[in-house]
């Protein structure tokens, strides 16, 4: 199907808060191409619906081959691709719907819910008991149906998730893999099979995902109003190139996460996210190092990595050379004494 603008609007005689797009590509690299090029050369609100052909969208700062069955991913002959955003890994399919919103917002920190809420009411509206879960998840009876992450940059913030209505849960478990310091408190670590379910299952009428994506459109119209949007041949020329000069890349995909031999007590697991730390010391000397995890982070990482390369691995060094507020442009619910902690692994 062609993701984006029930026909039957009249378009003509709204007025535009927001614009949309009608998506008929289901390759994933250009959709993530299409995101990123009304991030950066827009300014326009925009809201539309897309959908992939089977592949894994890895979260920014994710080491692929610690989130993914790569023998499962080939045999599957399922993409592998990487978005702008933090966040973790998930698998999309025909049966998964994924929608986009892009507007303003100088805000600290993430709000999830502001881009869920007509997702939310639309299920409930279904008479499902849909919830949010207080981070970047929609639940329904327990089970995950939609993963949210986001990604902000000038002034802008762009809000992407997914909607699984009728996705084969079978195949995204056996692709993705689940990480146990994500549910380090449990007495168990739950199978990715076990925590996500379909809204399809759970309506007491059938609906089609065409039919569910009319529905969830209403909710959105009555928040905010929307008009169509076409892009010109010139735009559609500059997201083709962005398309196969990154998003086609195995460099961006895949990701240059060895550092070779590397100091650091693995993943921490905090209310906002996994992050690991790695560090390549040599002669005492910090030569490399990297952000690992599902976190969201309004800054990049790389403000850190720069204040930590080329200097002495010691505790004062690193004490006088990080301040907290750096820190916290990064990770903000992260203090400076527990970032010292996790670099010198004595937490």
């Amino acid at each position: 199907m062609c993701a984006g603008v029930p026909a039957k609007w009249g378009w003509e005689r709204i007025t535009a808060m927001f614009l949309t797009i009608e998506i008929c590509s289901t390759d994933p690299a250009s959709n993530l191409a299409l995101e990123e090029f009304l991030l950066v050369r827009r300014e326009e609100n925009f809201v539309w619906f897309w959908q992939n052909e089977p592949t894994v969208v890895l979260g920014r700062n994710q080491c692929a081959e610690s989130e993914i069955n790569r023998e499962s991913l080939e045999r599957h002959a399922i993409r592998l691709v990487r978005r702008i955003s933090g966040g973790g890994a998930v698998y999309h399919d025909s049966g998964n719907l994924n929608f986009s919103f892009l507007t303003g917002d100088t805000s600290v920190g993430f709000d999830f819910a502001r881009f869920t809420r007509p997702l939310v009411r639309t299920l409930r509206r279904l008479g499902l008991p849909a919830e949010d879960n207080g981070r970047n998840d929609v639940l329904v009876a327990g089970k995950k149906i939609s993963g949210n992450a986001q990604y902000k940059q000038r002034g802008r913030v762009l809000h992407h998730g997914t909607i699984l209505f009728e996705s084969e849960l079978g195949r995204l478990a056996e692709v993705l893999r689940v990480s146990p310091q994500k549910y380090a408190l449990k007495k168990s670590v739950p199978s990715v099979r076990s925590r996500v379910g379909n809204i399809a299952d759970f309506l007491s009428e059938k609906m089609t995902i065409e039919e569910f994506q009319e529905e969830l459109w209403k909710d959105i119209r009555s928040e905010y109003p929307v008009a169509l949007k076409t892009l010109s041949e010139d735009e559609i020329r500059e997201i083709e190139t962005l398309r196969d000069e990154k998003y086609r890349s195995r460099r961006w995909n895949e990701g240059d996460f060895s550092l070779g031999e590397t100091i650091g007590g693995g993943p921490r697991r905090f209310d906002w996210g996994t992050l690991e730390v790695r560090l390549q010391v040599s002669g005492g000397i910090i030569r490399d190092c990297g952000f690992y995890g599902d976190f969201f982070s309004p800054e990049s990482p790389e403000l850190l990595r720069e204040r930590l390369l080329g200097i002495p691995f010691e505790h004062n060094v690193l004490e006088e050379r990080l301040d907290e507020a750096t820190i916290r442009r990064v990770f903000p619910e992260l203090s400076k004494q527990r970032f010292l902690e996790i670099l010198l692994d004595e937490d």
